[in-house]
């Protein structure tokens, strides 16, 4: 199940390795990495470890580092997890703002991460929580049909709850075009 690559226009989520984990404990210690994964303490090597122990067991849980298609840097990680035959939940999502900044990486691994949920594991229902000052996530939920469901508290502090449950792709389509355009772009460069 950890094997699943997806490959989109100008980045590609590819699966989590313990090779990938110097540069992920170095993303998650990050002032924003820990702040908006709501992180407690330090990442090392032996809490990624332990971490990885249980991702592997697990067959409900994709971990995927954003990777740019050109330079095949990481760029950062996200992941679709809790995955039940009809829901899953979205996140995890950190990005290296310096590498990512200006450019649709987010937006992109985003599009393809609802598209294999629903067209490939078939999921009715896609959730996610974000932490209430998040705006810029909060806008790319919105703007792809998440409809704000509540309020939770984790590790005390306020998340607001987004379900999607009506994904159509074709409403999604003017932001794979701001994708393409950008990727058409930059070749031209």
């Amino acid at each position: 199940m950890h094997q699943v690559v997806l490959e989109g226009e100008v980045v590609n989520l590819k699966p989590y390795s313990p090779s990938d984990r110097e540069k992920v404990i170095e993303l998650r210690n990050t002032a924003r990495g820990q702040y908006f994964l709501n992180q407690g303490f330090v990442s090392t090597i032996e809490t990624q470890v332990e971490w990885e122990k249980g991702y592997f067991s697990r067959d409900n849980d994709f971990y995927w580092i954003i990777e740019c298609k050109e330079t095949k840097e990481m760029i950062g990680t996200t992941a679709l997890y809790d995955i039940t035959d009809q829901d899953a939940e979205k996140g995890r999502l950190i990005v290296d703002e310096k590498k990512s900044m200006r450019k649709p990486y987010v937006l992109e691994a985003e599009l393809l991460i609802l598209k294999y949920a629903f067209e490939n594991l078939k999921l009715r229902h896609l959730i996610t929580r974000t932490k209430l000052d998040n705006d810029k996530m909060k806008s790319i939920n919105i703007r792809f049909g998440f409809k704000k469901t509540g309020e939770c508290i984790i590790n005390q502090e306020v998340y607001e709850h987004f379900l999607l449950e009506d994904y159509h792709p074709d409403s999604l389509l003017k932001y794979q075009s701001i994708v393409t355009k950008w990727r058409k772009k930059e070749e031209k460069k």
